[in-house]
């Protein structure tokens, strides 16, 4: 039993853990993690990452991997007198039956140098020396095309959205922005692609409009009634999601 608990403390103290899940619309998870639904979930491409985290070197030469968590409801340590790999697998995998709509994957870096660890702002500043490395939180250096999408929160403030939004596009202009929306017909939550139109995309969509042709021309009637509405939103006229048909 001695032996079981130093393994488990040096397990504890020589490995990282990155942990993610396979979820983005777990209310639960949403309730948990995120306060009032108003920040975000972020979305990795996991292949990309392992492309992305360099090898780290500690006592050997080892890739981070990553493990699905597995649940259980009674405890079956493995016997570390006969396997030391298992019961480091089991470790790093297992977790009580009552969390297992996290569907938790985690990603696993055993005995890494501290070297290859990437520092918030606020953490570059302070004064390493005093650090206590074992109880230090640590961020992989992930290349930008590792973020594939974000999903806002169904209340996230419309600042926060833009803000977010834009230093997503500028890392990674090819990254999905999704707004997380709830379900009315069911206890759920659904996210919706938002489009983030430029200029280009108004006047390919402005010149492809579906009119009625008379000998050969368009009709003008669509791109007018559409002027005629950015004209009445820009002067506030028109100030919802709605258009009312009137003499205006």
């Amino acid at each position: 039993m001695k032996k079981e608990e130093n393994d488990a403390l040096n397990l504890r103290n020589e490995t990282w853990i990155c942990s993610l899940s396979k979820v983005y619309d777990s209310l639960l998870m949403w309730s948990h993690y995120c306060y009032n639904h108003k920040g975000v979930c972020i979305g990795l491409d996991i292949d990309k990452v392992m492309q992305s985290v360099p090898p780290m070197f500690g006592t050997i030469y080892l890739k981070p991997f990553v493990i699905e968590v597995q649940y259980r409801n009674i405890i079956e340590r493995p016997d570390a007198h006969q396997s030391v790999e298992d019961i480091f697998l089991y470790q790093w995998k297992t977790k009580a039956k009552e969390w297992q709509y996290e569907q938790e994957v985690r990603l696993v870096m055993q005995n890494p140098s501290a070297m290859y660890a990437a520092f918030t702002p606020e953490q570059a500043k302070q004064n390493k020396e005093i650090w206590d490395w074992k109880e230090t939180r640590h961020y992989m250096p992930l290349k930008a095309e590792c973020f594939e999408s974000i999903y806002l929160g169904v209340n996230i403030e419309q600042t926060e959205k833009e803000k977010i939004t834009q230093l997503a596009k500028t890392l990674n202009p090819d990254i999905r922005i999704y707004q997380m929306e709830i379900d009315t017909d069911r206890f759920n939550l659904i996210s919706k692609l938002e489009r983030n139109y430029e200029l280009a995309d108004y006047i390919d969509l402005f010149s492809n409009l579906h009119t009625n042709k008379q000998k050969g021309k368009s009709a003008p009637h669509k791109a007018i009634m559409l002027l005629s509405v950015i004209d009445l939103i820009s002067s506030q006229h028109i100030t919802t999601n709605e258009i009312i048909y009137n003499e205006e």
